[in-house]
Parts: structure tokens; sequence; C-alpha cells
């Protein structure tokens, strides 16, 4: 009861059309989040800079803490020394 006219008819350019429309709005999905990903990246490379330079500063202030530590401490040594010469 088919009729031999009544075949669907397609354009093997309308196929491969939509092919290359799909593969191309994978490959800009694709790129897309790739961009995202790198900027991400950046972003944490930043921070990472940033708080190797604030440690960096921190250990550097922490030893320029200890030596005035060990002046004053030494200083006070001292002063304990000529206070209890003195009160004999």
């Amino acid at each position: 009861m088919i009729r031999e006219n009544s075949k669907v008819r397609f354009s093997l350019w309308a196929v491969l059309a939509f092919i290359v429309l799909l593969g191309a709005i994978c490959v800009n999905f694709l790129n897309a989040d790739q961009v995202k990903t790198k900027e991400k990246q950046q972003e944490i490379i930043q921070r990472i800079t940033k708080l190797e330079m604030q440690y960096s500063f921190i250990i550097e202030k922490l030893g320029t803490l200890t030596i005035v530590i060990e002046k004053a401490t030494d200083k006070l040594d001292k002063h304990r020394e000529e206070s209890k010469r003195g009160n004999r």
C-alpha cells in the first residue's frame, strides 16, 4: 500500500550541516569551559603568590621581633644584676 512517491526525501547537505552545527556547538561549549578553568587557575595562582609574600613578610618580622626580644632580655638581665649589686 505504500506508494513509490511517498518516500521521504532528505538532503545530504542538510544532514551534513546539522552535524557540522552540532560539532561547532560542542567545540564552543568545551572552549568556553576551558576559558573559565584558565581564569580560575590564574586567580588561584595570584592568591598563592599573595600568600607567599605575606608569609615571607611575617617570617621576616618574626626574625626582627626575636632579635628585639633578645636585646630586651639582655638589657633586663643586666639591670637585674646591677640592682642586685646595688642592694648588697
